[in-house]
């Protein structure tokens, strides 16, 4: 159970900019599980922005390099 889920944009995460949370609500109960912060327009160009940065160092990257890190990932 967590408090607020925050965005995570280019390897951070933070609350959202617009400041708007929504209820995260177990269905089965009606319980709030949590806050979820809804990204603004300005959390979307950022994260399109460090989406970007992240693919032109990740298309340069070796194929093995690449699989190492998914596998790890998984």
């Amino acid at each position: 159970k967590f408090d607020e889920i925050p965005l995570y944009i280019g390897g951070e995460r933070r609350k959202a900019k617009s400041g708007v949370l929504w209820d995260n609500v177990y269905p089965a109960t009606g319980e709030k599980l949590s806050g979820i912060h809804i990204a603004s327009t300005a959390d979307i160009d950022e994260a399109m922005e460090a989406a970007s940065k992240g693919f032109s160092v990740w298309s340069r990257m070796h194929p093995v390099d690449r699989s190492r890190i998914l596998r790890k990932a998984s």
